[in-house]
């Protein structure tokens, strides 16, 4: 298949999420790759892959943490931020992600895989030829984010066919300029831990040295229609088209440089911390103060109120699982007046004891110790009462399971709800009331539970409009449904 292609400006648009990390990235788009065979030569079973008009993008990114005396991380520092004399930072490289190398391919390619972080580019399931497993069983290369096209017809079979950009992890170097810092090197040898001792803007220049990826393909045949079939491959790299395996040669995609420039403001502003917050709690909507009592699915409030010696304006960092690092400031953006309680809200979705910390910082950065406050989850329990509260599903079925003036309620939300093209959105969604459920996009994401995870999951690479689609079964067995769209940003294109 032969596709033209044009030039497309796409505006971006920034949005502030409540529960988004504060880390930079760069992302490195591909021009249009060569066409690429696989498999075809080298064995008499297998098929021949094809790949054409590929475009792979590969990001990387970077955090700056702010540290306590002991090390441990306070709360994600943004560029262009300021902090005050003596702050200690962690300049860290984030973890790569296979969800980080994403790709797709015209022709024959019908679906976006993601890619493998590999030392040399190498195969990341080298042992693949020939493996044989059961439809209700993957491996080898044969796995989900490596599915590319479906059901494709041979003489007495069918063949999926799956394939990955293997990208070698770049060497990573950080330079510092500006106002003086006094840096160590961490244990991996490229992360900094740095004292900010003098005012001024301290820069860092965080760098991805040029590395290489390489394509790799399988199929997966049912011989027959049989459940059982091979995941099948050379085990190579895949060659460029326009020649058998022997004489086409290996493709090498080469990813240049990149870098993700980073600044702090270090100010000499004198003063102290705001007071170690407190903190009470309670069920959302409930006239219980104080309760440490919350039920999985139910949304649970905590309100914060600290007072800055200084009466300098102040913020409060949350973080709602205890493992010292925060996941939401409030307010979101900027500081409100000292001694003003602020709320946040979270929905749990398991049981047990939570810890549950949070700091208060002023605007000058300074920030007080953490304080702690536990409750206990539990699960969430049918209520029995006489009266009933009646819910009608889309099955037309009503939820007559008990329960004064309770009904089941659902709730699902894209964020953002607009991107750019392979760009993603985070789902985030809750049920009350509800035995089970499950959210299904169009694109095939799928999840299941009754509640998201605090940030909501990452969605595929959004390339066309997306509808995932809540659905819950009630204790009575009728089915409600609640849906949530990914629009793409629109696009002009030159002629």
């Amino acid at each position: 298949m032969n596709i033209s292609l044009r030039i497309l400006a796409v505006a971006v648009i920034a949005l502030a999420l409540p529960f988004t990390t504060h880390a930079e990235s760069v992302t490195w788009t591909s021009p249009v790759l060569p066409s690429l065979i696989a498999i075809g030569a080298d064995g008499p079973d297998l098929g021949t892959i094809h790949l054409e008009q590929l475009i792979a993008t590969i990001t990387y990114g970077v955090t700056v943490w702010k540290l306590d005396n002991s090390g441990a991380k306070l709360g994600i520092i943004p560029s262009g931020s300021a902090v005050p004399v003596g702050t200690r930072v962690l300049l860290e490289f984030n973890q790569h992600q296979y969800q980080d190398i994403y790709w797709f391919g015209t022709g024959w390619g019908y679906d976006s895989p993601y890619g493998d972080w590999v030392n040399d580019a190498a195969n990341p399931s080298p042992n693949t030829i020939n493996l044989r497993y059961n439809s209700s069983y993957l491996s080898g290369l044969c796995i989900p984010k490596n599915l590319y096209s479906t059901d494709l017809k041979y003489s007495n079979a069918t063949s999926d066919e799956y394939a990955t950009l293997s990208v070698a992890p770049p060497a990573k170097s950080i330079t510092l300029g500006g106002a003086p810092a006094t840096c160590t090197s961490a244990a991996n040898g490229y992360d900094q831990v740095c004292t900010l001792g003098e005012p001024g803007t301290v820069t860092a220049d965080f760098a991805f040295a040029e590395t290489k990826g390489k394509f790799y393909a399988a199929e997966y045949r049912k011989q027959g229609g049989n459940s059982v079939g091979k995941c099948q491959s050379d085990g190579k790299p895949m060659a460029l088209s326009g020649g058998k395996r022997q004489t086409a040669g290996d493709y090498q995609l080469t990813i240049p440089q990149q870098a993700i420039p980073f600044s702090i403001t270090v100010t000499d502003e004198t003063g102290v911390p705001p007071n170690t917050p407190s903190i009470v709690g309670g069920p959302s909507g409930s006239s219980v103060a104080g309760s440490s009592a919350c039920t999985t699915g139910v949304p649970y409030t905590i309100t914060m109120t600290a007072v800055d010696p200084k009466a300098d304006t102040i913020r409060y960092g949350i973080d709602w699982d205890g493992n010292g690092i925060v996941d939401q400031f409030v307010p979101a953006s900027g500081y409100v007046p000292s001694g003003t309680a602020q709320t946040a809200t979270r929905t749990f979705s398991t049981d047990g004891a939570k810890s549950i910390k949070v700091f208060a910082q002023n605007s000058h950065g300074f920030t007080s110790a953490w304080a702690t406050y536990g409750i206990t989850c539990s699960p969430a329990q049918q209520n029995t009462a006489t009266s009933t509260s009646i819910f009608r599903g889309t099955d037309g079925g009503t939820d007559g399971g008990g329960g004064a003036s309770i009904s089941p309620a659902l709730n699902i939300r894209a964020i953002p709800s607009l991107v750019s093209p392979g760009k993603t959105s985070n789902i985030n969604w809750s049920a009350t009331n509800v035995a089970t459920c499950t959210v299904q996009g169009d694109n095939g994401d799928s999840w299941v539970g009754t509640v998201s995870p605090i940030s909501g999951e990452t969605s595929s690479p959004i390339t066309k409009k997306t509808v995932y689609t809540l659905t819950c079964k009630t204790r009575s067995n009728s089915i409600l449904t609640a849906k949530a769209t990914v629009n793409i940003l629109p696009t002009w294109v030159e002629q």
